[in-house]
């Protein structure tokens, strides 16, 4: 992460993406196979198009898999996500209003969930895909008490 702790800061805790969005990927791969193996009139020049959406879809994926972090420390909430278009979220523990979590059927089973991260100023923030939501949303509570 870009930023820079502050002297005196320090990283309470770390999250990052579920592997889950790499399936994203991985189905886009399936559905190509099964399209060429049960169809004869399977283009070429349609496989080459599939063949390039699944490739930008991968890249996509790899860029907001590896580029997405939320770290807590003893001072405040640090954030970068997104793929092409990144953005940088740095929240004082005096500037959060609330944060919370929701997490569907699918989500709890893989232990990902969406967490939003609301300011008195009125802005959010809403992270997809977070690994283990409700573990940062513990080291979140714990660091405001400190």
């Amino acid at each position: 992460m870009a930023i820079k702790l502050r002297d005196d800061e320090q990283i309470i805790h770390r999250s990052w993406l579920s592997y889950v969005i790499l399936g994203e990927t991985f189905l886009f791969i399936a559905i190509g196979l099964l399209f060429s193996a049960v169809s004869s009139s399977y283009d070429d020049t349609l496989s080459i198009a599939w063949l390039l959406f699944v490739i930008i879809d991968a890249v996509k994926v790899a860029l907001r898999y590896s580029g997405t972090r939320v770290v807590v420390t003893n001072q405040r909430l640090l954030a970068k996500y997104g793929a092409l278009f990144r953005e940088t979220v740095v929240v004082e523990w005096d500037d959060l209003s609330s944060v919370f979590i929701n997490q569907g059927f699918v989500g709890r089973w893989f232990n990902y969930g969406t967490i939003t991260i609301n300011t008195k100023g009125g802005r959010y923030y809403a992270i997809s895909t977070i690994y283990q939501p409700y573990e940062l949303e513990q080291a979140i509570a714990k660091a405001r008490t400190q």
